[in-house]
């Protein structure tokens, strides 16, 4: 009988443990502007990223702003982060690149990663904040530089 009941007590507590959701740290919007809203920081991005047509947004529950670009089949093309402070890289991309160049345009010093002539992700900080860039299928420099004049 105390079995049974260990066994029942058990069974019980694993089902409920099992029910519990994980928080996410972060909630979708539907706009830059509701975005720029509930990080409480302003954010300019470009319309369009590596042939993308749709955009999912995430304010993280840390004080940043993700936008990821999706092309028609909802496959990502490219993310930009903005995050409030100084942090060396906020990209979440750890993969390793075959180059990794650094560059200054305008006084912003960017980390650029490169695979042979195409730039995968750059990191910058600039006036208190941590951005950053991450083209999935890579770009060349000119079109990188390009966007990273929208940002902000």
């Amino acid at each position: 009988m105390k079995k049974l009941l260990y066994f029942l007590i058990i069974f019980l507590l694993m089902i409920n443990g099992c029910s519990k959701q994980v928080e996410t740290p972060f909630h979708q919007v539907t706009t830059i502007e509701k975005a720029v809203v509930d990080a409480g920081f302003d954010m300019e991005i470009p319309e369009e990223l590596a042939s993308s047509v749709l955009k999912e947004i995430n304010v993280y529950d840390s004080g940043m702003i993700e936008v990821i670009y999706l092309d028609l089949n909802h496959h990502e093309t490219g993310r930009i982060r903005k995050a409030k402070g100084n942090y060396n890289d906020i990209s979440g991309n750890y993969e390793e690149y075959a180059r990794i160049e650094e560059s200054e345009q305008d006084g912003i010093r960017y980390e650029m990663r490169c695979i042979k002539s195409l730039i995968y992700v750059v990191t910058w900080k600039n006036e208190g904040y941590s951005y950053s860039l991450y083209i999935t299928k890579g770009k060349y420099m000119q079109d990188v530089l390009d966007n990273l004049k929208m940002i902000k």
